[in-house]
């Protein structure tokens, strides 16, 4: 449904902090907090609306979102508010979703707070208001396919006296892979002109901070960080990491000397294919050269007054992408937010792989920008395209056990997804 636009609100939410030793999800075995790192927030914009609705995109510094989540929310503030929820997935937060509890469980107190103060910053009203949107989209070298084909040994298998030499898809850097390396951004500028907000998007895991029993942002914050100090601590950035399953950030591994005992084995073992330990020198200088192209347009783009532009929102929810043993059958849960004429959003839940972006490239559009993300609340699971299932690997197979799932893809996956968002175009 669309309306006109009446107001926009743009805030950062500081996220409480939790107990000591909570668990932090996104990796196996479970680690468990130590007491140091980063603040974590919830990024939003409130879009008041003609209509006496409240459209309101809310970025969140946790791994996943799930229905529940989303309908806890949603009660605390009523059906005249719309929410397109979307994590971050940072694995240096507690979790906030219980259908992946495997990953890491979810504590009840800090559940309960996440939930109050982001509902309270919502129907507050308060915080920056901008007057005018842009948009840009920058082609990059910044990001990297994931997933590697080759000959694997089975470590486990050798050390019980058997050796299994097989080919497969590793978790190893591919730079032949597909990846929306395409960096996109949603400028909002106030009446005089100053970067209040941005919403931006780039494909790539934020699993790779040096700082495993910490708490931390990762890369989306630390790009959140500098564009504070460029344009102010009230500077308000919202990620969507986009087409991230398949996707991780572009950087030099640690050089052999600064590596830990267990990293030099695992790099030097023969056909042992696995992501390497990145540079922390080199992590930090790839955040700020986001944050740089994020942040050189933003001042001089041309925008549009935000006020009596029309803001549409429609849903879609797919068939069936996944049949699970207990919990039947999967589906992705599709939101469209389209502002003006020249920018959408559209957000799914689920990891989808990078693998999608020739598919959905063929999908209609008007020659403005779109802007595909997964992540968004909903059920917790990677989505590859048929093409990725047949050839297997971590996002296709292993993933399951992790995330507590016992099943199988669904035959004509691509049909599914792509009939979903195509319905979901058509409608607005």
């Amino acid at each position: 449904m669309a309306s006109d636009i009446l107001k926009m609100t743009a805030v950062d939410v500081a996220l409480p902090s939790p107990p000591a030793g909570v668990a932090l999800a996104g990796f196996l075995p479970v680690r468990h907090w130590n007491g140091t790192g980063d603040e974590l927030k919830a990024s939003l914009l409130r879009i008041d609306r003609e209509d006496g609705s409240m459209l309101v995109i809310v970025a969140m510094d946790t791994l996943f979102l799930d229905h529940e989540f989303q309908t806890r929310l949603q009660e605390r503030l009523g059906s005249g508010v719309i929410l397109v929820l979307v994590a971050s997935h940072t694995h240096f937060a507690p979790a906030l979703a219980r259908s992946a509890r495997s990953l890491g469980g979810v504590d009840d107190g800090y559940f309960e707070a996440i939930l109050g103060r982001v509902a309270h910053a919502i129907q507050s009203g308060a915080g920056r208001i901008p007057a005018t949107i842009g948009h840009f989209t920058i082609p990059t070298d910044l990001t990297v396919n994931r997933r590697r084909e080759g000959l694997i040994v089975d470590y486990s298998a050798l050390r019980r006296g058997r050796l299994s030499l097989r080919k497969g898809i590793s978790l190893a850097v591919n730079p032949g892979g597909i990846v929306d390396s395409n960096l996109r951004c949603i400028s909002l500028r106030d009446d005089d002109g100053r970067p209040v907000a941005c919403i931006w998007s780039l494909a790539a895991h934020a699993a790779f901070t040096d700082a495993y029993n910490a708490l931390s942002a990762d890369f989306p914050g630390r790009v959140r960080a500098l564009l504070k100090e460029r344009f102010g601590p009230d500077f308000v950035s919202l990620y969507l990491p986009g087409l991230a399953g398949s996707a991780i950030p572009n950087i030099a591994s640690k050089p052999f000397r600064q590596m830990t005992g267990r990293e030099r084995v695992f790099r030097i073992l023969p056909f042992h294919h696995a992501i390497q330990p990145m540079a922390p020198a080199g992590y930090e200088a790839w955040s700020r050269r986001v944050a740089t192209l994020i942040a050189e347009p933003l001042p001089s783009l041309d925008c549009e007054p935000v006020e009596g532009m029309s803001a549409h929102h429609g849903v879609r929810r797919s068939d069936p992408v996944f049949r699970d043993s207990e919990r039947q059958g999967l589906a992705l849960d599709l939101n469209i937010i389209r502002l003006g004429k020249t920018m959408e959003i559209i957000t799914s839940n689920g990891e989808l792989l990078g693998e999608w972006k020739p598919l959905l490239d063929q999908l209609a559009g008007d020659g403005g920008m779109r802007m595909v993300s997964g992540y968004a609340a909903g059920a917790c699971l990677y989505v590859p395209p048929a093409s990725e299932i047949r050839r297997g690997g971590y996002e296709v197979d292993r993933f399951r056990a992790a995330f507590g799932l016992n099943g199988n893809f669904v035959e004509g996956i691509d049909t599914h997804v792509i009939t979903a968002f195509e319905q979901l175009l058509a409608e607005a």
